[in-house]
Order: structure tokens, then C-alpha cells, then sequence
């Protein structure tokens, strides 16, 4: 028979993707324990014996992880037009996971119904009762934030709206899977009125939906649904199933003949043999960026058109069609013992056996690799001087951190010898060569900016209000581009106020304003001592992201960039999993949080996304930290020099013994990922996986509590300009006009950052 159309790879063969990429799972232990919490014990037992109870059943099994595998079947993809499947090779066999593969795994409902996503529900006074217990807008789905806060005062509502509680706690933290903080679908949500229809609703397909969405767009999210498959495929009982039963029902579902080529091939009467000549070498996807190739990879020939099948494959398409389609009749009703594809139990193990051998193979190939790449960093260690080495311990562990010199006025909190300048007597003769050039390339660098940095006396800041002032450049390096604390233009303040009034919330109290109000986002930012939520952080973050890609010489280097505050709250989430996680004989291979390629790369963040490589073309990384969601810090984290600045605006509000907690993810994962990450052998080389150093300076300005949100904006802004902390600038009565300047200045340039969604770390859920 020959061979029909087929799909082809997405990636060409041998240039598949590495498995450097972090790729994160959403858990949600934290919202599991308030639940169980919550709820009695007959109420929760009752919750998992009940329809939905697998999801509470998936986050019992104590399921383990293994990215390399989810890797694999991602990097090995199958280039389909159906949005919602996904065709993987296992070696020469193609692999699906559909609807029905999920539905058989997990036994949800994944019915098809019309309008899955937007039922209809009517907004009741019970309704509207119900979503005021817990402190939502009726026009909004709950967080997981709110629904943990509701848990702690739940104790005296109603057995049904306990449930009630209980089946919006399963909704938001494992079938819609947002940020902690991020509302849910409305429409969903309220669901959860009407009892029964919550528990008999199809969720099978609307968190099959919500997972496929992820994998086929730029992101990889993986519920922890997936997680539990690996175990409850043990037990699953195959069904026989007849070829027209094969193809789940999607809303504008389309057709695809090679994917429907797959299935009747596996329904023919004599087994169909898969060889590695059944499918095309190259892949539809182009890679536009220059691989790096290591030592011990040959380099793969890319063909100027897709390998030539043995037989021509569109001319046979129709006929194997037909064939299949003849013989599937005659069979269906001679086998009675066949499964799922088709497929006897005998072929399933073939099966099996054919994809285990594959993959031993493939992690035989990884080992052999792994070893040679060994043996030629011990080579290059001998060859740059490099000779001791500690067992489990990388030889760059040895090569002793350059210390930073402290500022006056700051302690040292795990740092030694401080107040002391490194010199190159202090370091080997390949460090002070290394820090020589880097010196140099900086200077030059450094020279540069300046040059650029000298403008003509009239030349003013875009970012400066007042059109007088002349912008002056001091000889000393304080890189002022403009200045952060200008007045207000009282036009432009006016502008805002009367933008504000035409919104239907403006006499609304704070209180009672939806968040999703701009009134809410703009009265929150602009009153004295209130806390800003992370979405004033990142907005401001943002401008400052706009600011250095429209003008980076106005800032003190151009190797910096700013992150928002979701890339400290993950790190300090994910951080035990790093920690728990075994190392490789070199220290590598440890658990970084989801998303560490994407920061290391300059990725992420995507709004004003840099492309800059830390360490290579970045230096400094500034980031606000969230501590407990009653405290703002700012973190300066300093490449170079291995050392972090932490600005703490109010000392009494984190004591030394819980910052050291907080800081020590950064401490040993920043490192961690300099060195995992590198992208060459001599480029890893110059990094250790020695630990950072860090400070705590105490002369800096203190807030008000309420305002330490806004100072630690301010800190960034300034420390990133070269300006110092003044006193001045920072006086505590200044706190109400830091707030104002803000908001104007976030209205002027960033216009719809109250509607901005910050879905960089979608993929990569902290909680």
C-alpha cells in the first residue's frame, strides 16, 4: 500500500528545539489547602466523590514531574491545521492526544454543547447576595486570591453556599488557571449558582480547551490534570471505537486530510508498519536565529526542499482512502476485540515496546553527549588553569566571587571582608585578564553614552514638563536624562480629572468601584498611604521600559533592564522546588522556576521587549518584591559585581532575619542561571555557582507606611537615572505629589495601562 498524505514535522529532524526551555506547571497547593481548610470532612469527602472531585483527587496523587518528557513530545510535533489536538512522533509512531484521549484519562464531561464558554445565567439577587459575600463585582469572576480570602470567613455561611465556594475554588484554580490575582470568566463563574448544572457541565472540554490554547499559541501550560495522567494510565480500560468516532466535535472545526490519513491507516485490516521513511526530514518552521552548535553535536545539512517520498503521495491519497474505508467495513464486524485506533491489545504492547525502545535510544544518545561535553569542559578547565575540583561541585564553584565594595552608610548581610575593593592581586591570573577586558569594554562603552549623553544647552528631556529648564550633563557620572521629581504641568492634571469624570463609577466609593473601573485603578494610585496593587507596579515599571527603549541614553547604562513584579513572586514561589531538586555531577540540572530562559534571554518582559542576554549585554536588573502583600521592597541586582542592593523604604516592616528569606532565591537561582544558561563553554566558564552577596542600605530616605509602593518606584527610577536619594525629593510630605506626578504621567504615555493585562507569566503560574 502506498503511503497518503501525511503531516509534516514543525521542526526539521535534528534541529528540534533543546530542552534548555523551563517549562512550568500550574499547582495550586495553596488554594487546596485553604479549601481543605474550609470545608468539614464529611463536605470535603462529599466535594471528592462528587463529579469534580478528580481535580481534588489529581492534587492528592503526589504526582512527580518530568519537563524532559513534555519536551520531547512538544519539540517532536506534527504540523496540523485542528487547533484542538495534538500529534507528537515517538520515533517513527505518531502519537495523539485529543478530546477523546483526555476525556478516556480523566472521565470529566467533555460533551459538546453550544455556547461552552458563555452560558447563559441570570444575574438573581441571590446572585448578586452571593458574589457580595466574598467581595467581588457582580460583573466579574473571582480570583483565587478572593476565593482564599472568602475561605477564612466561610464558617458561618450556608451548607450550599459552602459548596458553592467550594465548586468556584475548583474553577478558578484548576479548569480556568489564571494568575492569583487575575479575575476569572464571569460567565463560568456564575455557574456555580444552580448546583446541579455546575457539577454535570462539560469541564472536560473547557479545561481541554483552556490547555490546548496554551500549547498552540507561543506559551506552554500544563494543568496538573497532565500530571495525574502518567498514573491513572495504568488503569485505564480500553473501548472499542469505530473509525467515524475517532474525530471529536469542535465549534469551526476544520478539515484536515493528512491528520484523517493517520487515522485510517491505523483502522486498515493488515497492521500498518511506521518506518522513519513515512515522514519528511524538514519542518514547516523556519528557524530565523543562529543556533548554537556545541562541540559534541554534528552539524545537521538543511535540504533545499523536503526530502522525495520513495512513492508519490498525493496520487495515492484517494486510493488508500478508499481501501481503508472498504476494509474498515468488512472488519468492524469481525473483530469485536479491537481498541482504541483500531489496534488489538497484542499491537498496543507492540506498540509500547516500538515507543520505550525509541526513547531509551534518544536518552542513551542525551547520556553519550552529556559525557563527551564533560570531558571537553575538563579539557578546557585544564587549559585555562582550572584544576581543583569538588566532588558533585562544578570547577567554576572554585573561582573565588569578586566582593563589592559597600557603600557608606550600608551593611553587608552575607557578604565578607566588606568596605574592601577587590584588586587583581585578589584574583587569578585569568580573572584579572578577564576583568581587564571587561573594564575596558565597559569603559568604552561607558565613553559612548557619554558622548551621546552631551546635549546642546536648549535640548530638554521628553519627560520633563516644564519647557524652561535647560538640561545640564554635571561632570561627575550622575547621567540625569531628566528629572523624575518635575512639577506637574497643572494642564495635563486637569486633562486626567476630567478624563476620570466621564467614567459611569466616578462618585461610585472606593470601596464599591469595580477593578476593573478606571476610576478604581486611577483613585487608588492618586490617594496618600494607599497600597498599590501589583497592576500600578507593572504600569510603571512599563514607562520606564518605554522610557529606556525610546531614549537609553538618558539612563546611567544602556545594559539594564526592569522587570515587573511577577518575576520575584514566582522565583520566591518556585524556589523550595529548586532547592529540593537533585544536581547532576557538575551541580547543573537543578529545577529553575518556568519562564528562567525566557528572563535570562530578554524575552520576557514583552512589552518593550529587549532580545538582551544577561551577563552578556545586561548588567543590571532592577525588580520590585512583594513581601507578604504588606510590603514593597526595590532589588538592584548587579551582574558584575555578584551582589544585589535591596532599598527597604520602612526597616520596621521586614526584619533582617526575614529579608535574608526573602533574598536568598535571588542569592543562589541568579547565579544558578548565569552558569545553566550560557551558551558556550567558554561563556559558562566565567561565571560561578558561587552564591551573591547582598546589602541593605540604611540611609536611604524612609516612607510613610501606605506609600512604600510609590518610593520603591522612585528608587528605580532614580538609581537607573544616576541621581541620588534625596532628602529633599523624598520627604515623606512628598508622597501625595510622587503619587500625582505618576499618574499624569502614566496617562500621558501609557493611556489604557488600567486595562493592561500582564500575561508574560500565564505559562508560568506562581500559585
Amino acid at each position: 500500500m502506498d503511503i497518503p498524505e501525511l503531516p509534516r514535522r514543525i521542526h526539521t529532524l535534528g534541529e528540534e528545539p533543546p530542552a534548555v526551555h523551563s517549562i512550568s506547571y500550574h499547582t495550586c497547593w495553596t488554594l487546596h489547602t485553604a479549601l481543605k481548610k474550609a470545608l468539614h470532612d464529611d463536605e470535603y469527602e462529599e466535594l471528592k466523590e462528587s463529579k469534580l472531585g478528580v481535580f481534588i483527587k489529581f492534587q492528592e496523587l503526589g504526582f512527580d514531574w518530568a519537563s524532559r518528557l513534555v519536551h520531547y513530545m512538544l519539540g517532536f510535533q506534527l504540523d496540523i491545521k485542528k487547533k484542538y489536538e495534538l500529534w507528537s512522533l515517538v520515533g517513527p509512531e505518531p502519537v495523539r492526544f485529543s478530546l477523546l484521549e483526555f476525556e478516556n484519562l480523566t472521565g470529566l464531561n467533555c460533551e459538546y454543547i453550544e455556547d461552552l464558554e458563555r452560558p447563559h445565567c441570570v444575574v438573581t439577587k441571590e446572585l448578586t447576595s452571593f458574589w457580595e459575600m466574598f467581595g467581588v463585582h457582580v460583573e466579574v469572576g473571582p480570583s483565587t486570591q478572593e476565593i482564599i480570602a472568602a475561605f477564612e470567613r466561610c464558617e458561618g455561611w450556608s451548607r450550599d453556599d459552602r459548596k458553592r465556594l467550594a465548586y468556584l475554588a475548583i474553577f478558578t484554580g484548576y479548569i480556568d488557571g489564571r494568575k492569583y490575582s487575575t479575575p476569572t470568566r464571569v460567565s463560568l463563574a456564575r455557574l456555580a449558582m444552580e448546583l446541579e448544572r455546575f457539577e454535570n457541565y462539560p469541564w472536560g472540554r473547557v479545561v481541554f480547551k483552556v490547555m490546548m490554547d496554551s500549547v498552540k499559541g507561543e506559551i506552554f501550560r500544563v494543568v496538573t490534570l497532565l500530571m495525574g495522567l502518567r498514573k491513572l494510565s495504568r488503569v485505564i480500560k480500553f473501548v472499542q471505537k469505530d473509525i467515524g468516532e475517532m474525530f471529536p466535535k469542535w465549534e469551526f472545526d476544520v478539515e484536515d486530510t493528512p491528520v484523517e490519513n493517520i487515522i485510517k491507516l491505523m483502522f486498515v485490516k493488515k497492521p500498518w508498519k511506521w518506518t522513519m521513511d513515512c515522514w519528511e526530514v524538514t519542518g514547516t518552521w523556519v528557524n530565523t536565529k543562529p543556533a548554537v552548535v556545541s562541540p559534541a553535536k554534528k552539524k545537521v545539512v538543511k535540504e533545499d526542499s523536503p526530502r522525495p517520498r520513495k512513492k508519490a503521495r498525493k496520487e495515492a491519497s484517494e486510493e488508500a482512502a478508499a481501501v481503508a474505508s472498504e476494509e474498515t467495513a468488512a472488519e468492524a464486524s469481525e473483530e469485536v476485540h479491537t481498541t482504541v485506533g483500531g489496534l488489538t491489545k497484542e499491537d498496543i504492547k507492540i506498540m509500547f515496546k516500538d515507543i520505550v525502545d525509541a526513547m531509551r535510544e534518544g536518552f542513551g544518545t542525551c547520556l553519550k553527549e552529556i559525557k563527551y561535553m564533560s570531558e571537553r569542559v575538563e579539557a578546557m578547565e585544564k587549559q585555562i588553569g582550572i584544576t581543583t575540583r569538588r566532588k558533585g561541585t562544578s570547577a567554576q564553584n572554585n573561582t573565588p566571587a569578586p566582593k563589592p565594595t559597600l557603600e557608606p552608610g550600608s551593611e553587608s548581610v552575607n557578604g565578607t571582608n566588606t568596605g574592601r575593593k577587590s584588586s587583581p592581586e585578589d584574583k587569578g591570573p585569568d580573572d584579572a585578564r578577564y576583568l581587564e577586558k571587561r573594564d575596558a569594554a565597559l569603559a568604552l562603552c561607558r565613553a559612548k553614552s557619554d558622548r551621546t549623553r552631551k546635549l546642546a544647552a536648549s535640548q530638554q528631556s521628553p519627560y520633563t514638563a516644564n519647557s524652561t529648564p535647560k538640561m545640564i550633563i554635571p561632570n561627575k557620572k550622575l547621567y540625569p536624562g531628566y528629572n523624575p521629581f518635575a512639577p506637574i504641568e497643572k494642564k495635563k492634571l486637569k486633562e486626567l480629572a476630567d478624563w476620570l469624570k466621564t467614567c459611569s463609577h466616578y462618585r461610585t466609593p472606593l470601596d464599591k468601584k469595580p477593578r476593573t473601573s478606571r476610576t478604581w485603578w486611577y483613585q487608588i494610585l492618586r490617594t496618600s498611604l494607599e497600597w498599590l496593587e501589583d497592576c500600578h507596579i507593572d504600569a510603571w515599571i512599563n514607562v520606564l521600559r518605554k522610557r529606556y527603549d525610546v531614549n537609553p541614553q538618558h539612563f546611567r547604562s544602556e545594559r539594564m533592564c526592569f522587570l515587573d513584579h511577577l518575576f520575584a513572586q514566582q522565583w520566591r514561589f518556585n524556589y523550595k522546588d529548586f532547592k529540593d531538586s537533585e544536581p547532576d555531577q557538575n551541580g547543573l540540572g537543578k529545577r529553575l522556576p518556568g519562564g528562567a530562559w525566557n528572563y535570562y534571554a530578554g524575552t520576557t518582559p514583552s512589552f518593550c521587549q529587549l532580545n538582551k542576554v544577561w551577563g552578556t549585554d545586561i548588567d543590571d536588573v532592577y525588580a520590585p518584591v512583594n513581601y507578604n502583600d504588606t510590603h514593597w521592597i526595590a532589588m538592584w541586582i548587579s551582574i558584575p559585581k555578584r551582589h544585589i542592593v535591596v532599598w527597604n523604604n520602612i526597616c520596621s516592616s521586614i526584619s533582617p532575619e526575614d529579608l535574608d528569606v526573602v533574598m536568598e532565591p535571588f542569592l543562589y537561582m541568579v547565579p544558578y542561571l548565569l552558569v545553566e544558561c550560557a551558551s558556550s563553554d567558554e561563556q559558562r566558564a566565567q561565571y560561578s555557582l558561587e552564591p551573591f552577596t547582598y546589602e541593605r542600605p540604611t540611609n536611604i530616605p524612609p516612607a510613610r507606611a501606605g506609600d512604600c509602593g510609590v518610593y520603591t518606584l522612585k528608587y528605580i527610577e532614580c538609581h537607573a537615572l544616576g541621581i541620588e536619594f534625596s532628602k529633599k525629593d523624598f520627604a515623606k510630605a512628598n508622597g501625595k505629589t510622587m503619587r500625582d506626578k505618576m499618574a499624569v504621567d502614566i496617562f500621558q504615555e501609557l493611556p489604557d495601562a488600567h486595562e493592561f493585562e500582564n500575561k508574560d507569566n500565564d505559562a508560568n503560574l506562581a500559585r
